[in-house]
């Protein structure tokens, strides 16, 4: 488990640096390998723990913002979507309000 967990962090933090394209994340919005930890990080923004959000942040959550994405599964409150970046993408949650 531990080390699955490693092989997405590493894989998720490889994009971080993609370049925009056609159809980009607009705004400051993370997205998360569980929809546990997009949970968890929501209700840190919300809570303002900085401590939470830190540990979350580059471990199970990264930043989107301006990354190439298609949508998977699209929900009221939250979605599923394929992100690109340096040749990479990884499957992520975030907040629907990311991918209008």
């Amino acid at each position: 488990m531990k080390q699955q967990f490693l092989y997405a962090s590493a894989a998720i933090l490889g994009l971080a640096s993609g370049p925009a394209a056609a159809q980009t994340i607009q705004g400051a919005y993370v997205g998360c390998v569980t929809e546990t930890a997009l949970d968890e990080f929501v209700a840190a923004a919300a809570a303002n723990d900085l401590q939470q959000i830190q540990a979350l942040n580059g471990t199970l959550c990264i930043s989107i913002e301006g990354l190439q994405f298609s949508v998977v599964d699209r929900g009221w409150s939250k979605s599923q979507v394929r992100v690109y970046g340096n040749g990479q993408s990884a499957l992520l949650w975030t907040v629907s309000k990311a991918v209008k």
